[in-house]
């Protein structure tokens, strides 16, 4: 069984305290959160782990992930061979399990994944013979950009935090959320989404594109920290309008 071969062959070849398959045992687990409308950081239900297996299911931390991705460089686990040809070829950035990022300037391989409410990062620069290892259990901030703040201080280049405009702390009365349920749409660009009420949260939802929750700044103004972008409903004239990467867009309720 792969929990077995997982133990085996990583877990106590490598003496690692605190990683194991999720299928065992869910003892070590801390909790996911995640930005409700109202600005609360809401405890996210796990997932079933034995419908996972060898995909999202291993538990872990970032000091026991930096061990895992040093060992596979440095011929622990496997060997150099069957590392390069885990690699990317050339100018591709996927390889066969592997990815290269390229952050401060230096090419790092590794890997990343995110699941319900979790997100990690584990990265190898063979020239610096450097490791990094991210592990977020509650996203104000995208894994990437996390990353590129972190090598920042490593490398000692220079760097800026995000101003994130100030949510609302007073508690909005969500069920007046419900006159902007909807699907909205745009000739330009040429996209449509769906705005809808889930309990409390309002969410959006584009095709094949994760679900957004909408953080209020008041009961027209939400955000979205992660994705960066600022939506204002006009309910008045059936309109909404997106700002993103300095660019405003403007949607039509259909």
């Amino acid at each position: 069984p792969y929990p077995e071969v997982f133990s085996e062959k990583i877990v106590r070849s490598l003496k690692l305290g605190l990683t194991l398959s999720g299928k065992d045992t869910d003892t070590f687990i801390a909790p996911s959160y995640q930005l409700s409308t109202n600005s609360r950081w809401n405890e996210m239900e796990e997932f079933y782990f034995p419908n996972v297996i060898g995909l999202g299911d291993v538990v872990s931390t970032p000091l026991d992930l930096v061990v895992i991705v040093r060992s596979l460089f440095h011929s622990k686990l496997i060997t150099r061979e069957s590392l390069a040809d885990m690699k990317p070829i050339g100018e591709e950035t996927f390889g066969k399990g592997m990815m290269q990022f390229t952050t401060s300037g230096k090419l790092f391989y590794g890997h990343g994944g995110d699941t319900f409410g979790t997100s990690s990062l584990a990265l190898y620069n063979p020239d610096d013979d450097l490791s990094i290892a991210l592990s977020i259990n509650g996203k104000s901030i995208s894994r990437n950009e996390l990353l590129k703040y972190v090598s920042a201080i490593i490398y000692g280049t220079e760097y800026e935090l995000p101003e994130y405009p100030a949510v609302n702390e007073n508690k909005i009365d969500t069920r007046i959320f419900s006159q902007y349920e909807g699907t909205y749409s745009s000739q330009e660009p040429p996209i449509s989404f769906k705005v809808f009420l889930d309990g409390e949260d309002l969410k959006v939802e584009q095709y094949r594109q994760p679900i957004l929750i909408l953080e209020a700044l008041t009961d027209r103004k939400f955000i979205n920290s992660v994705a960066k972008c600022e939506w204002e409903f006009a309910p008045e004239d059936k309109k909404l309008y997106l700002w993103q990467h300095g660019k405003e867009f403007e949607f039509m309720k259909e």
